[in-house]
């Protein structure tokens, strides 16, 4: 059995890098590199800063989020030190999947907290995700199903188009043909997940209640997906982007809920690829007197944002070296437990 887990696990593993290893070199294939950089050495300055400044708000909004979180299941937790957390996990982010470095880490600080109740201390990281993420969700189905397929008409469809919608197609085949080989432990797996989820949901419920304890959860989630959706807004205009604050809500929700499909690593090449597709089904185009082209731009846009996003997030790394203020190694282990 446990040699039949590792074989699912590194065939998942491999499939995820094989898409993300695929989509990076069929854009690096067709993608002239030193214009992407040309475009990144002109860009607008005044919305590049004006982007790097709201990218620091960002860690401020989600520790006030997850101070909300814990205050909603009755934990109490201080300010600044929430903030020292979210920092770090912002940090950590930047190089592990799925953000799972920051929940980690805040994981680890809750069980600090509340080291009685490890449960409450799990279910207040995965409300904070849930919560967070519902807020995306309408949005993410009126740019996907509504707003990009309007303007498809006069899209003439690339053919990556085709290679993506084939490997996803692929990849969903082999799911479904290792999860019917291997459907008993799968089985075993779900039953005993849902045993657990059953008996722990009381301590969920509170997240969900509504009160005023959501609203300030939900608003300060809003708060910071505004100011995320700000920060690409600033760096699409220093790159020339012709793009309205408007038409960028509903196209990153979009992009947000559609990498959370665990197909690729970090969604690295997918996330580019979705760029593309989106900002030219909505037809966006370039301000009078700059010249690019759409994937040297979306590259260069992705140059940026990375920068700039560990440029930001230095200061939580800073952080953990000089604090050590809770171990994440610890609660990695009795996770993997």
């Amino acid at each position: 059995m446990i040699a039949y887990q590792k074989t699912v696990r590194y065939f998942y593993i491999l499939g995820k890098f094989a898409i993300s290893i695929g989509a990076v070199l069929y854009l690096l294939n067709r993608i002239d590199i030193s214009q992407a950089f040309e475009i990144i050495s002109r860009c607008d300055r005044r919305f590049l800063i004006a982007g790097v400044l709201l990218a620091l708000l960002v860690p401020v909004c989600l520790a006030a989020r997850f101070v909300a979180v814990l205050r909603k299941g009755g934990i109490r937790a201080r300010f600044l030190t929430s903030l020292q957390i979210t920092w770090i996990g912002q940090f950590w982010n930047f190089f592990l999947p799925g953000s799972t470095g920051g929940d980690l880490y805040r994981l680890a600080y809750v069980w600090k907290l509340r080291p009685q109740d490890r449960a409450q201390g799990f279910f207040a990281i995965f409300s904070d995700r849930v919560l967070a993420t519902s807020l995306l969700l309408p949005v993410a189905a009126i740019g996907i199903f509504v707003l990009a397929p309007s303007e498809l008409p006069e899209f003439t469809r690339p053919r990556w188009l085709d290679y993506l919608a084939l490997t996803v197609a692929s990849t969903i085949i082999l799911l479904l043909i290792l999860a019917t080989v291997f459907w008993r432990m799968i089985a075993g797996r779900v039953h005993t997940l849902w045993t657990v989820i059953q008996r722990k949901f009381s301590s969920a419920s509170q997240y969900f209640t509504p009160d005023s304890g959501l609203l300030a959860v939900l608003g300060w989630a809003a708060l910071a997906h505004l100011v995320n959706f700000a920060v690409f807004f600033c760096f699409a205009q220093s790159l020339g982007l012709n793009i309205s604050y408007m038409q960028v809500v509903m196209i990153l929700p979009a992009i947000i809920i559609l990498l959370m499909i665990p197909v690729s690593i970090n969604g690295h090449g997918v996330r580019e690829v979705l760029f593309i597709f989106f900002l030219s089904a909505m037809g966006v185009t370039y301000h009078e007197g700059y010249e690019a082209k759409l994937p040297e731009t979306v590259l260069a846009l992705s140059v940026v944002g990375l920068s700039v996003d560990l440029f930001c997030n230095l200061p939580g790394g800073l952080i953990f070296v000089f604090s050590r203020e809770v171990n994440p190694a610890e609660v990695t282990v009795e996770v993997a437990r």
